[in-house]
């Protein structure tokens, strides 16, 4: 599951909840200008237009569950499939937990990292119990590297826990004006035993207005960009952390956002 911003086109930029290539093709017409000479065979007739997909018989082609393409400075819809569907967004729900950060938390907040953080499943920086971090590296490490124990522990650091923070985040789903009715749970995204309450269910449509928020926080926009981010933890360890959004590095003008996976995401 992906979600990306490029500003490869002066106007537009897109945000794509999992990366689709949408192919088209243009041919130019045959000229109507010809010499005095016997007519030319009219052209073969054009395919049939394939019919809508879904159609029995058919296979379904590749591609994602979901996904809409939605012009960022404007908010208007360019193409979508599915986008109202609730599905697992997985590490997506990093976005909604970093606006909530920044929204509640000045640049020079300190993030303390509890045992619950510590003990965090999966992708972790290594974050642990007793130390206090930096928001700005606690917030780079959940947005870049996507990791669950920063994820938790800005939660904590709002919310005082995890649990409290379900919160904020339908607090923050309400004032964005979420359509689809969000089920919104875990701050990192879990959608195992580990996550909160089961974790969370988000439309694509929900899911480019929150990418669209984010875009306009300039500490987080500044974020997603960045292919590499280094730094000096509370214990001394200097870390480098590269971006794992690889649309930074295989589409020419993306800006990133986050992307996100677990077995059961959209």
């Amino acid at each position: 599951m992906d979600l990306w911003a490029v500003r490869r086109h002066p106007l537009v930029a897109l945000l794509g909840l999992l990366a689709a290539i949408l192919p088209a093709v243009l041919s130019a017409p045959q000229s109507a200008y010809a010499a005095a000479a016997p007519a030319p065979p009219p052209p073969a007739p054009a395919p049939p237009a394939l019919p809508p997909p879904g159609t029995p018989g058919l296979v379904p082609p590749l591609g994602p569950r979901a996904w809409v393409v939605v012009d960022a400075d404007t908010g208007n819809m360019v193409s979508a499939g599915d986008d109202h569907t609730l599905m697992r967004p997985a590490s997506i729900s990093k976005v909604l937990t970093a606006i909530i950060a920044a929204q509640h938390l000045p640049p020079n907040a300190v993030v303390p990292v509890s045992p619950v953080a510590a003990g965090s499943e999966s992708v972790n920086l290594g974050m642990k119990a007793g130390q206090v971090w930096s928001f700005n590296d606690t917030l780079h490490a959940m947005l870049m590297l996507s990791a669950n124990d920063a994820a938790t522990a800005l939660a904590e650091r709002v919310g005082g826990s995890r649990e409290a923070f379900v919160a904020e985040m339908e607090r923050t789903g309400a004032a964005l004006h979420l359509v689809d009715h969000p089920i919104l749970r875990d701050p990192a995204g879990l959608d195992d035993q580990f996550s909160v309450l089961g974790g969370n269910f988000v439309s694509a449509y929900d899911l480019a207005v929150i990418a669209r928020t984010a875009l306009a926080i300039p500490a987080i926009r500044q974020i997603v960009d960045l292919p590499e981010y280094r730094f000096t933890a509370p214990d001394g360890v200097v870390h480098v952390i590269r971006n794992v959004d690889r649309s930074l590095e295989v589409y020419p003008g993306a800006i990133g956002i986050k992307t996100g996976y677990t077995k059961a995401a959209g």
